[in-house]
């Protein structure tokens, strides 16, 4: 069942699920190819209604979101994510100047405890996976 991980070869090994956010189909789905291929469980989402369905049952360890988004920006979806999944990892991303996510801008930023992490789109995909892997502890399956 998608709700514990997959064991791997060690016995701490688990295998890291990502849930990656975008309204742009092609890059949800481009990363969720790359990452398959190297090893991780990823699945896209295209909207925050959409990324709160599949949370519920997915219970993402990680989510990779972008910010800007019609209909619910990806600060609110990801407090969606988060509710149903309190152990996930958010990393945000977008293709704007993270200057102009303040508390001001996105009210809902008041709604975090710490700090949200953004960084500039476009991201290689090699760059993302060693960020995985570095600064969140998410190996894929070897």
């Amino acid at each position: 069942m998608f709700r514990e991980h997959e064991k791997l070869q060690g016995e701490n090994s688990m295998r890291a699920k990502l849930l990656l956010l975008a309204n742009e189909r092609i890059i949800s789905d481009t990363l969720c190819i790359i990452l398959n291929s190297q090893g991780y469980n990823a699945i896209a989402a295209y909207n925050g209604t959409d990324a709160a369905a599949k949370a519920k049952d997915f219970r993402p360890d990680f989510l990779f979101c972008d910010v800007v988004m019609p209909e619910m920006n990806g600060f609110e979806a990801a407090l969606h994510v988060k509710r149903l999944s309190p152990e996930c990892q958010i990393l945000f991303f977008s293709g704007m100047d993270p200057i102009h996510f303040t508390p001001e801008n996105y009210p809902v930023l008041k709604e975090y405890s710490h700090p949200v992490k953004i960084i500039p789109s476009p991201i290689r995909p090699e760059d993302l996976i060693e960020k995985l892997k570095s600064d969140y502890g998410l190996n894929p399956e070897l």
